[in-house]
C-alpha cells in the first residue's frame, strides 16, 4: 500500500487494495462455502454468500464513485454479512462484527467506528433476545435469558470500543505524521522551486561539474554563455574544452584545487564555435557529495560587458580630469585673452595698414582667437559652458547656413539639406548648435579630400530607450535628429571607438586640435541630448545629433540678428573688474564706445558707491570676485537698492555662480571672456535697449 500525503488519498488505496483482496480470494472462498452449506443443506448461507460476492463485485468495478460512497457501501455489506452470519453462526458473526467496527474507523474514522460499535451492540442484543442468534458453542451455565444478554451486550461493547479506540489512535498517529510530512515536503518544494527559479533567471551561469570537470548540470544562461543549442551540448563534456587552448591546464589545476576544498576565483577564455574568444570569471566552492565525493559549483559571468563598462569610466575619468583643468585655468586665462584681444584691437585701430607693427598686431590679434576657441572648445567639451537654450527652428536655423556652408566647403562638395514641411523644434542654445552642425560639415569635408556629398538630415522622431548600460544610454523621448552623412574614407573600428576623446585626431600635425567632436560631444549632452556616430572604411560617415524637442510655436529665428543702433547717448556704466589689466582695458573700450564709466576693483567698493547715491545706466560686474561678494550678489544688492538698473554679467570661470546646470536664468545677461570691444558694444545695447538674444 502506497501512503500520500493526502489522507484521502491512502484511505481511498487501502480501500482498493480491501475490494481487490476481497475479489481475488472471495470467489474462492464462495465457492467453498457454497459447496458446503449444499451439502449441509444451509440453503441461507449459500444466499449471504451470493449476496455479499455480488455486492464485492460491483464495488469493485464501480471505481468512478465517490469514495465515501464506496467506503459507507462497503462497510454496509460487512455488516449485512455480520448480521446475516448470525443466524447460523453467532461466535464467528461477533468477530465478523468486531471487524466490521475496525474497518469502518479505518475508512471513515473513529467517529463512524464508535458508531458501528452502537449498531452492532443493538444488532447482536436484539437479534439474541428475538431468538435468531445459534450460539456454535453454546456458553457453559448460561440459560439465554436477558441478563445473559446483557453481559454478551457489555463484553461486545468493551472489546469493540477498545478496539475501535487503538484503531482510530494508531491512524490518528499516522495522520498526523502525514500532515507533518505533507508540510515539510511543501515546504522543501516550495524551496526548490523559488531555487530553481532562481537559478534558472540569474544572468549568470551556475554550472556542476563531476570529479572529471565534466559538466553535470547547467541553467539556461550556461548555454547561453557556450553558444550551446541544448544541454545535450554541453552535459557530459570537459568544461576545459570550451576554454582556449592556453587556459586549458589552469582550469585542470584550478578543478583539482576545487575540488581539494578550496574556493577560488578564475579568468579564463572561452573559444565560441564561431571562433570568437570572450573572457570569464568563474567563482568557485567544493559541493560535497552524500557519499564523500566532491563536487565543483562553478559560477561563471561574461566579462565582456563589464569591461566595457570599466573602459566607459576609465575614459569618463579621463574626460573628467581635463574638464576639471580646464575650469581651473578658465578664469586665469580667459582674462589673460581679454587683455591681449583687447590691445591687439586697439593697436590694429591705431597703426597705419600695411606696416610691420600692424602685422604683428594682426598676428598677435588671430592668435588670441585661437587660443579664445581653444579655451571655448574645452569647456564646451567638459560640459562647462555657459549655454542659453531657447526653443529653436532647427530647419530654419540649417537653412540659415546654407550658404556659410557652401562658402567653407568649397565647389567640390555637394550639400544637401532633407528636411520635411513640418518644424523640427529642439530646446537647445542656437549659436552653439550652429558651431557643433558647422563643426561637423568640416570634418565630413576633411574626410572626403576628392569631393563628395555631404547630406544634412533633420526629422523628429519618438525614439525608444536603449539597452546597453552607462550613463550615454538613450533616454525615450522625442527628439530633434539632426543627421550628417558625408561619402569620405569612413573610421576604423579603433578610430570610432575613441572619436569623441578629447585631443585624438587622424589629422596630420598642425591640421586639428583633436577637439571638434569633443566640442559637439559636450555640448550635446550638456543640452540633455545624444550623440552618435555610424561609420564604416570606404563607407562614409554619419553624425547624428539627438535634441530634446519641444512643442513650441513661438520657436527663435535664428542666423540673422535684428539690428541694432550702436550710438550711445553717454550712459554713465558702473564697471566692476577684480583683475586690474582687464578693468583698465574695458574702461578705455567703454569710454572709446561713448559711455561713461565709474570702475571699482569688488563688490563691497561698488555696492559703496550705490550706497552714497549715485545712480547708474547699466551694471557691469565681473562675477567671480574676492572681498567676499561675488558678482550675483552685488547684483541683488545693487537692484536692491535701484531696482531698475539693468545688469551685465562677465565670466571666464566655468563654474559661474549665476549658472544653473550649465544654463542662463531667464532675464540674465552674459558676456563670457574673452571677448572683443565688438562683442561689448552689441551686448551693452542689447542690455540697454531690452533686446535679448
Amino acid at each position: 500500500m502506497r501512503f500520500e500525503l493526502d489522507s484521502r488519498t491512502w484511505r481511498a488505496d487501502l480501500l482498493q487494495i480491501i475490494l481487490n483482496v476481497a475479489v481475488t480470494f472471495g470467489v474462492v472462498v464462495y465457492g467453498i462455502s457454497v459447496y458446503w452449506a449444499w451439502l449441509q443443506g444451509l440453503w441461507a448461507i449459500i444466499l449471504i454468500d451470493t449476496v455479499v460476492i455480488a455486492a464485492v463485485l460491483l464495488l469493485w468495478w464501480l471505481k468512478h464513485l465517490a469514495y465515501t460512497l464506496r467506503a459507507l457501501a462497503t462497510c454496509l455489506v460487512i455488516y449485512f454479512l455480520g448480521a446475516m452470519l448470525l443466524t447460523v453462526a453467532g461466535t464467528v458473526a461477533q468477530i465478523y462484527l468486531l471487524g466490521h467496527s475496525a474497518i469502518t474507523t479505518v475508512l471513515l474514522g473513529w467517529r463512524a467506528g464508535l458508531v458501528s460499535v452502537v449498531i452492532n451492540t443493538l444488532t447482536l442484543v436484539g437479534m439474541g433476545v428475538a431468538g435468531h442468534v445459534v450460539w456454535t458453542v453454546p456458553p457453559l451455565g448460561w440459560s439465554g435469558t436477558h441478563a445473559d444478554w446483557a453481559l454478551v451486550a457489555a463484553n461486545f461493547v468493551l472489546v469493540a470500543a477498545v478496539v475501535t479506540l487503538s484503531v482510530g489512535g494508531v491512524l490518528g498517529t499516522l495522520e498526523s505524521a502525514l500532515a507533518r510530512e505533507r508540510t515539510a515536503r511543501g515546504v522543501l518544494r516550495e524551496r526548490e522551486r523559488r531555487l530553481q527559479t532562481l537559478i534558472d533567471s540569474t544572468p549568470d551561469t551556475v554550472m556542476v561539474l563531476d570529479a572529471g570537470a565534466a559538466v553535470l548540470e547547467t541553467n539556461p544562461s550556461g548555454l547561453s554563455l557556450l553558444q550551446a543549442g541544448s544541454e545535450a551540448d554541453v552535459v557530459g563534456r570537459p568544461f576545459a574544452s570550451f576554454l582556449a587552448e592556453a587556459d586549458q591546464a589552469r582550469f585542470q589545476a584550478f578543478h583539482e584545487q576545487v575540488c581539494a576544498g578550496a574556493s577560488g576565483r578564475l579568468e579564463c577564455d572561452v573559444v565560441a564555435p564561431d571562433a570568437a574568444s570572450f573572457s570569464i570569471e568563474i567563482v568557485s566552492a567544493p559541493m560535497p557529495d552524500d557519499d564523500g565525493s566532491v563536487r565543483h559549483l562553478a559560477i561563471a559571468r561574461d566579462l565582456t560587458a563589464n569591461r566595457k563598462i570599466a573602459e566607459q569610466l576609465r575614459r569618463s575619468q579621463r574626460l573628467d580630469a581635463v574638464g576639471k583643468l580646464t575650469g581651473g585655468i578658465a578664469h586665469d586665462f580667459n582674462n589673460l585673452l581679454t587683455v591681449i584681444l583687447g590691445s591687439a584691437d586697439q593697436l590694429c585701430e591705431s597703426l597705419e595698414k600695411g606696416s610691420q607693427l600692424r602685422s604683428l598686431a594682426e598676428t598677435t590679434r588671430s592668435a588670441a582667437v585661437r587660443g579664445a576657441s581653444l579655451t571655448q572648445r574645452l569647456l564646451a567639451f567638459s560640459r562647462q559652458q555657459e549655454l542659453n537654450p531657447r526653443p529653436v527652428d532647427v530647419v530654419q536655423l540649417l537653412h540659415g547656413m546654407e550658404s556659410l556652408l557652401y562658402r567653407t566647403l568649397g565647389d567640390d562638395i555637394e550639400v544637401a539639406l532633407v528636411a520635411g514641411d513640418e518644424p523640427c523644434v529642439a530646446l537647445v542654445d542656437a549659436h552653439q548648435l550652429e558651431s557643433a552642425v558647422l563643426n561637423l560639415c568640416i570634418n565630413a569635408r576633411d574626410a572626403m579630400p576628392a569631393g563628395g556629398r555631404l547630406t544634412l538630415d533633420v526629422k523628429t522622431r519618438t525614439l525608444d530607450a536603449e539597452d546597453q548600460p552607462g550613463p550615454d544610454r538613450l533616454q525615450a523621448g522625442e527628439y530633434v535628429v539632426i543627421s550628417v552623412t558625408d561619402t569620405g574614407e569612413g573610421m576604423s573600428a579603433e578610430t570610432l571607438s575613441r572619436a569623441f576623446e578629447p585631443f585624438y585626431t587622424t589629422k596630420d600635425v598642425g591640421r586639428g586640435t583633436g577637439l571638434g567632436l569633443s566640442m559637439v560631444y559636450g555640448f550635446v549632452r550638456q543640452s540633455s541630448g545624444y550623440a552618435r556616430i555610424y561609420s564604416e572604411p570606404d563607407h562614409g560617415t554619419t553624425v547624428r545629433l539627438l535634441l530634446p524637442a519641444v512643442h513650441d510655436k513661438a520657436a527663435e529665428a535664428t542666423g540673422a540678428y535684428a539690428p541694432l543702433a550702436m550710438q550711445t547717448s553717454g550712459e554713465h556704466v558702473l564697471l566692476v573688474e577684480d583683475d586690474d589689466a582687464v578693468r583698465e582695458l574695458v574702461r578705455s573700450q567703454l569710454e572709446a564706445l561713448g559711455y561713461r564709466v565709474t570702475s571699482a576693483g569688488n563688490g563691497p567698493t561698488a555696492l559703496g558707491l550705490l550706497q552714497q547715491g549715485h545712480r547708474f545706466d547699466l551694471l557691469f560686474t565681473d562675477v567671480i570676485m574676492p572681498g567676499g561678494m561675488n558678482g550675483r550678489e552685488l547684483a541683488d544688492a545693487a537692484t536692491g537698492l535701484q531696482p531698475d538698473l539693468p545688469v551685465l554679467f562677465t565670466s571666464g570661470y566655468s563654474e559661474s555662480a549665476i549658472v544653473r546646470d550649465g544654463r542662463l536664468p531667464e532675464g540674465t545677461f552674459l558676456l563670457s571672456k574673452p571677448y572683443r570691444r565688438n562683442d561689448l558694444a552689441r551686448k551693452l545695447r542689447e542690455v540697454l535697449n531690452g533686446v535679448a538674444e
